[in-house]
């Protein structure tokens, strides 16, 4: 096998893209549809990541029907619908407790307190505070609605 994106592909390969848009798919429909995550975020990271580093090398998988290429799901009408005040980049990859501590940190320097979405779009969420208690080992308190 060369470099990326020139490695041959074979059936046990393209069997693995398959086997890994399904699980991901999956997964976002139990998320974003049931309110009823199947995996942990962790586990979904992972298999989005492999999904990712399997389509950089054969670029020939990453097509419109891999969740690479589309947005995580439609979410549930349990949820009410907020616009963020500015577009939430900083939420891309917090993968363990110091990135995501670094992150609330960002937060509560620009803001002060801190509201609690759910992302979608990155400018547009869905308000979760009911379900958060603590953040990050900080007490969760209502913040004013913005």
């Amino acid at each position: 096998m060369g470099d990326k994106g020139s490695a041959t592909l074979t059936p046990d390969t393209r069997q693995k893209w398959h086997e890994l848009v399904d699980a991901i798919n999956i997964a976002r429909t139990a998320y974003y549809q049931h309110d009823a995550p199947s995996i942990s975020d962790s586990e979904y990271d992972s298999l989005f990541r492999e999904l990712e580093a399997l389509e950089e090398r054969y670029p020939e998988l990453a097509s419109g029907e891999s969740p690479t290429q589309t947005v995580g799901g439609q979410a549930s009408e349990m949820f009410e619908a907020v616009t963020h005040l500015v577009r939430l980049y900083s939420l891309d990859n917090a993968f363990d407790e110091a990135e995501l501590s670094a992150w609330l940190e960002r937060v509560e320097k620009v803001w002060g307190a801190f509201r609690t979405c759910c992302v979608k779009s990155r400018s547009t969420g869905w308000l979760s505070t009911s379900s958060i208690a603590t953040v990050a080992s900080r007490p969760w308190q209502p913040a004013e609605t913005v």
